[in-house]
C-alpha cells in the first residue's frame, strides 16, 4: 500500500495509527502468511474498496480488509524461509537436501536478535520441507546443529535456537551448560560429555 492509502485508512479510523509501519508493509509482492489462510503473496491493492488483493495457496485473488489483516497476518521479510522457497526454490531444496545445519542457520537470520524458539523454528521449517518429511528430517539436522558452534542449541522447547556472532567450541558450550545448572544428574552427564569431547 503507497503512503496515500494508508493515510486514507489512517484518516477513516485513527486507531489505525499505531500500525502505520505494518499497513506500509503491505505492499504488493509482498509474502504474508495468514492464520487462517496461511501462505501468500499480496498482489494489489484495491483503492476503491479499500482491500488487498491476495493469492493464498489454493485461493486466488482473495480480497481483505488491511485493517482486519494487522491482528491476523504477517508480513514476511524477504530473508525468511517461506518467502526464500518461493523466490529461490533450488537453493533451498539443494540446502534441504545437502546442508540441514546451513538451512537453519539462514533461517534464524531472518528472525530479530537471530534466535528463534524451537516451536517457531518447527512450524517454519515444517512448512519449507513438508510435513511427510520433516520428522525424520529434523531428528538428523538437530544432531548435525549439536556439533555445529554456530548455533546455540536449546535444551527445552520453550528455549530459544540462537546464532551465535562468534563460533563456540563443543567443550565451552559443555562448560557453559555445566556452570548454568544446579542439577548433579545433569552436571554428571556434561561432565562425562566434556570428558568424551
Amino acid at each position: 500500500m503507497n503512503s496515500e492509502a494508508v493515510s486514507a485508512l489512517i484518516a477513516k479510523s485513527p486507531s489505525l495509527k499505531a500500525a502505520k509501519p505494518k499497513l506500509e508493509a503491505m505492499e504488493p509482492g509482498s509474502y504474508v502468511v495468514h492464520r487462517s489462510w496461511g501462505f501468500g503473496q499480496i498482489k494489489s491493492y484495491d483503492e476503491a474498496a479499500q482491500r488487498l488483493i491476495i493469492d493464498f495457496k489454493g485461493k486466488a485473488g482473495h480480497a481483505m480488509d488491511p485493517a482486519f489483516c494487522i491482528s491476523t497476518m504477517e508480513v514476511l521479510p524477504a530473508a525468511h524461509l517461506l518467502v526464500r522457497k518461493e523466490t529461490d526454490g533450488a537453493r533451498i531444496t539443494e540446502l534441504i537436501a545437502d546442508n540441514p545445519v546451513q538451512l537453519v542457520v539462514e533461517a534464524l537470520h531472518a528472525y530479530p536478535n537471530n534466535a528463534a524458539t524451537v516451536i517457531e523454528l518447527e512450524l517454519t521449517l515444517a512448512q519449507v520441507i513438508g510435513e511427510e518429511k520433516f520428522k525424520k528430517w529434523w531428528a538428523a539436522a538437530k544432531k548435525a546443529l549439536a556439533k555445529d558452534p554456530r548455533v546455540a542449541v536449546p535444551e527445552k522447547k520453550t528455549e530459544c535456537f540462537v546464532l551465535r556472532e562468534t563460533p563456540v567450541s563443543a567443550e565451552d558450550e559443555i562448560l557453559e551448560q555445566f556452570n548454568g545448572t544446579r542439577s548433579a544428574r545433569r552436571r554428571i552427564v556434561l561432565a562425562e560429555e566434556l570428558m568424551d569431547a
